[in-house]
């Protein structure tokens, strides 16, 4: 029991160390969040402001959310600003993974972390975690305050300056259905680009310079030996439709709303589908990609265990 505990600790800070050092993680999604609170009050101020897009959203958009309800609205806003944010971090997840193991060795900090009781196996699980399962809580929490900031802001002005009301405006529990929602999608899709996480922490960790290219370099030169050899394009489309796959059902209906040829806001149907797109764990492509990604991961960190600390 004592060694679970110590475990777990040891995972706690080794995480708490990722956060301190690649602040990017959080700070990228709350940059983003940031805008798009500024652009939503800026685009409530500015229908307000403006008589005649005032009475078009009161005359038109106010009944039919009336009618349907506004909890579909704000739980389709918010699972959108959420697939946003996700977006955002999967660049900066990118830049992590390609820099946590080779940066150790380029600054040398590997010499400090290796004089500490914690194994490799352990470091990198760490990094794991940070991409799949902390990754999608900062986002989560940054959501949340935007949220609370957007009650605050937006929603006096839309309370005062349209027909629509203050607590036809506030959803709580629509908002957090969608916030639990699309945190459960975006662990899944951790684990579905689990493969692209491991391949960036196997170059990471192997790499001796130039981190990126190496990164690129092998997946293109199989592509176009593919391409020269055979005239087939195989191996890129094997890897574009395994990327794109868990967003093949994504649609207007994902968000519960649509905007007409008019400019106004109507509902289109059930909001908050899988945001994913997957057909729970029976995708074949899941469990393949899942068990690539567990090699890829052990080969980095069977590379970091056994080569030198700056090589």
């Amino acid at each position: 029991m004592n060694r679970v505990k110590q475990t777990m600790q040891s995972l706690y800070w080794l995480v708490r160390r990722e956060l301190w050092e690649h602040k990017a993680l959080w700070i990228a999604p709350a940059v983003t969040g940031g805008l798009l609170l500024v652009a939503t009050v800026w685009g409530f101020i500015a229908m307000v402001s403006n008589p005649e897009a005032a009475a078009i959203f009161n005359e038109q958009a106010v009944p039919q959310l009336q009618q349907s309800g506004t909890a579909d609205l704000a739980h389709g806003f918010t699972r959108a600003g959420m697939a946003l944010l996700y977006m955002v971090m999967l660049v900066v997840l990118f830049f992590y993974c390609l820099d946590s193991l080779y940066g150790e060795r380029r600054d040398r900090s590997i010499l400090f972390w290796r004089s500490l009781p914690v194994s490799d196996t352990m470091t990198v699980l760490s990094k794991v975690l940070v991409a799949l399962l902390v990754a999608p809580l900062i986002i989560a929490a940054v959501v949340v305050a935007l949220e609370v900031l957007d009650l605050m802001t937006a929603g006096p002005i839309v309370a005062f300056g349209t027909a629509l009301t203050y607590g036809e405006y506030f959803q709580p529990l629509a908002v957090l259905s969608a916030i639990t929602g699309a945190l459960a999608d975006m662990w899944l899709l951790g684990l579905w680009f689990l493969p692209y996480f491991g391949w960036l922490f196997l170059i990471s960790a192997w790499a001796r310079r130039a981190a990126f290219l190496w990164a690129l370099m092998p997946p293109l030169g199989v592509g176009l030996a593919e391409y020269l050899m055979f005239r087939t394009t195989g191996f890129f489309r094997l890897i574009g439709e395994h990327l794109a796959l868990p967003f093949r059902g994504m649609s207007e209906q994902q968000f519960g709303f649509r905007v007409d040829s008019s400019g106004v806001l109507t509902q289109a149907g059930a909001a908050g589908p899988d945001l994913t797109g997957l057909s729970g764990l029976a995708e074949p492509g899941f469990w393949i990609g899942l068990s690539v990604g567990v090699v890829f991961l052990a080969t980095a960190v069977a590379i970091r265990r056994y080569r030198g600390e700056t090589a």
